[in-house]
C-alpha cells in the first residue's frame, strides 16, 4: 500500500467520524525546547569530553474528543528530543473500569532516507476511579535496518496512580528509543528510561490546576561501528512542574519547565562544570462544542 492510498484511506475515516455526533472537543498546542540531550548528528562517542548538552525543540499540537460516552479519539502531531516527528491517530475504548486505545502512528521526517514510517500506538488502563489505576502504553514503527537512513523508533510505559484529597498520585517508568542505520557499518542509537513521580494538585471550582514531577532518568548515545559497540551516559535527578490556567470557560494556558537537580556522566563522560540544563514549554487548550449530524 503507497502513501497517496493510505492517505485517502484515513481521510475517509476521519470523514466518517467527523460526521458522526460529537462532543467537546479540545484544541491544542504546545511548544518549548531544552538542552539536556546528545547531538543527533554525532558519529562517535564523546568518551572523556566534558558533556554540556545540545539544544533540541520540542512541541505538539492536535484535537481529541468524544463520540460518546464510551468512544473517543484524538489527533495530535508532536516533535519529541528522542522519538523526532510523530503524527499519531488513536480511538479510544473507555467502559469506566477498563479502557483500551489503538491507532495508526506515522514517523514522519525524521531522517532524509526514510521520509514516512508507519507504525501503531496502543494503550490500556484499569481502575477504579477516583481511588486507583494502572495503564500500560507502547507505540513503534515498522522500521528495518537494510539501507543506509532506515530507522526505528520505540516508546512503552507503565503507570501506577492512586487518589488522595486533591491529589492524584501517579509512579510511572517509561523508555523512549531512536535507532538509526547511518552507513552500512555505522549504527547509532538515543535512549532514555525516566523513573517519575507525578502530582495532580486540584480543588473544586479552582480554575487551575498545578502538577509536579520528580524523579531519575539515564540518556545514552550509543555507536555500533563495525560490531564495536560503545557509549555515552548522562544522568540526572530531576524536579518540574506543569500549571494548567483556565483564563476563560472554554480557554486554558499551560506552561511549565524541568530542570536537573543533579547531573553527573558515566565514566570516563564528564559533566561540563559550568552547563545549565533546562527545558520549558507553553501553550494552550481551547475546548469548543463540535457540530452534530
Amino acid at each position: 500500500m503507497n502513501f497517496f492510498r493510505l492517505q485517502r484511506i484515513l481521510l475517509a475515516v476521519f470523514g466518517i467520524f467527523w460526521g458522526a455526533s460529537l462532543g467537546a472537543l479540545d484544541f491544542s498546542a504546545v511548544a518549548g525546547a531544552g538542552n539536556l540531550s546528545f547531538d543527533r548528528e554525532s558519529r562517535a562517542p564523546m568518551g572523556a569530553k566534558e558533556f554540556s548538552g545540545h539544544p533540541y525543540p520540542l512541541g505538539r499540537i492536535g484535537i481529541s474528543g468524544d463520540f460518546s460516552d464510551l468512544f473517543g479519539f484524538s489527533v495530535f502531531f508532536q516533535r519529541d528530543p528522542v522519538l523526532g516527528n510523530i503524527l499519531e491517530g488513536i480511538l479510544q475504548l473507555d467502559t469506566g473500569y477498563l479502557s483500551f486505545s489503538l491507532g495508526p502512528l506515522f514517523s514522519i521526517s525524521n531522517t532524509r532516507g526514510t521520509i514516512f514510517s508507519p507504525g501503531i500506538t496502543t494503550g490500556m488502563r484499569l481502575g477504579i476511579p477516583g481511588i486507583i489505576f494502572i495503564e500500560v502504553k507502547g507505540m513503534g514503527n515498522l522500521g528495518s535496518f537494510s539501507e543506509e537512513g532506515d530507522y526505528a523508533i520505540e516508546s512503552s510505559s507503565a503507570a501506577l496512580g492512586f487518589w488522595l484529597p486533591h491529589l492524584v498520585n501517579t509512579l510511572s517508568v517509561s523508555v523512549k528509543k531512536f535507532g538509526l542505520l547511518r552507513e552500512m557499518d555505522l549504527f547509532t542509537g538515543d535512549q532514555v528510561w525516566r523513573f517519575c513521580y507525578r502530582g495532580e494538585i486540584y480543588a473544586k471550582n479552582v480554575p487551575y490546576t498545578i502538577f509536579i514531577d520528580m524523579g531519575y532518568q539515564t540518556l545514552t548515545r550509543s555507536y555500533t561501528d563495525q560490531g564495536l559497540e560503545t557509549s555515552d551516559h548522562i544522568r540526572s535527578i530531576f524536579l518540574g512542574f506543569e500549571a494548567s490556567v483556565k483564563v476563560r470557560p472554554l480557554f486554558a494556558l499551560v506552561f511549565g519547565a524541568e530542570i536537573p537537580l543533579y547531573t553527573w556522566g558515566k565514566e570516563p563522560l564528564v559533566r561540563s562544570s559550568g552547563a545549565w540544563f533546562i527545558q520549558g514549554f507553553a501553550g494552550f487548550v481551547w475546548s469548543f462544542e463540535a457540530n452534530s449530524s
